[in-house]
């Protein structure tokens, strides 16, 4: 069900990655563009919260997006140097990257506009019931 869900989300941005489920995963989720993968880490349905989940969704498709509209290689570059800038300023490599944070501001942005279940013509609510 779960990967049904993410491929839900992700069509709706036309994004058709291979969806991967991993238990063991030590993040909530990655994107290879190199291999145009996502792993999701399969939580069980019980301690699943799904609007988390649709959040995780939504920043990794940014991702997605993003590697899309200025190619892997491009984005890789870029995101490597955010990485490096981070770091350099005493910061961390990945949750201060420019690119972690866009992609989180946009995924609370398009949940709130788009998927959230308090809105009541939103398609989202039809998977958080």
């Amino acid at each position: 069900m779960k990967k049904i869900i993410v491929k839900s989300i992700l069509d709706h941005y036309n994004l058709h990655p291979v969806i991967i489920l991993d238990k063991d995963l030590d993040v909530k989720a990655k994107y290879i563009p190199e291999e145009d993968k996502v792993i999701i880490k399969d939580i069980p349905p019980e301690k699943t919260n799904p609007k988390d989940m649709f959040i995780t969704v939504l920043h990794e498709a940014k991702h997605m997006l993003d590697a899309r509209n200025l190619g892997i290689s491009k984005f890789l570059k870029k995101y490597a140097q955010a990485g490096t800038v981070a770091v350099y300023c005493d910061k961390d490599y990945h949750d201060d990257n420019r690119w972690e944070i866009r992609a989180e501001k946009w995924a609370h942005k398009e949940y709130n506009g788009y998927w959230s279940e308090d809105r009541e013509e939103t398609r989202g609510a039809k998977f958080l019931s």
